[in-house]
């Protein structure tokens, strides 16, 4: 059995460390570089509801309501000429509620979109909305209570 020769008093056992900073810059390099922001999800304008006793400012063209009721299910226009234009069973891509965007913004005016969302809404339903509106070029989203 072969033995070795302890560290005499003026030696110090030395860490090396180096490689562990190298291998842990080259990760944190790595993730940063492979991470990617989907150009779908970016941010959009959006208007929160004003506080009590605050102005709200007049809108330059009648706005688009669009509601995601407690089932994700996507409803175009408001009282008795809403029409459901994307049911829960739909996927990611939304093709009624785009094409009914595509005909509301084929005039070129920045038509606003007044978003009313129930709390009980996926999360995913309620970003492949925003999707849709991003993609339809939709500028304004006001949120509604």
């Amino acid at each position: 059995m072969k033995t070795y020769p302890l560290p005499s008093d003026h030696e110090s056992p030395k860490n090396e460390v180096t490689s562990m900073v190298d291998i842990a810059f080259l990760l944190l390099i790595f993730f940063l570089v492979t991470a990617t922001i989907l150009p779908e999800e970016r941010d959009l304008a959006m208007a929160l509801p004003p506080e009590d006793g605050q102005r709200v400012e007049a809108v330059p063209s009648l706005p688009i309501w669009i509601e995601i009721v407690a089932d994700n299910s996507v409803w175009w226009g408001e009282g008795v000429s809403r029409m459901e234009v994307a049911n829960p069973d739909d996927g990611r891509e939304l093709p009624e509620l785009r094409e009914m965007l595509r005909g509301s913004m084929a005039s070129g005016v920045r038509t606003p979109v007044l978003l009313k969302v129930a709390d009980e809404v996926t999360q995913q339903r309620f970003t492949d909305v925003l999707n849709v509106l991003s993609a339809s070029g939709v500028e304004q989203v006001a949120m509604l209570d």
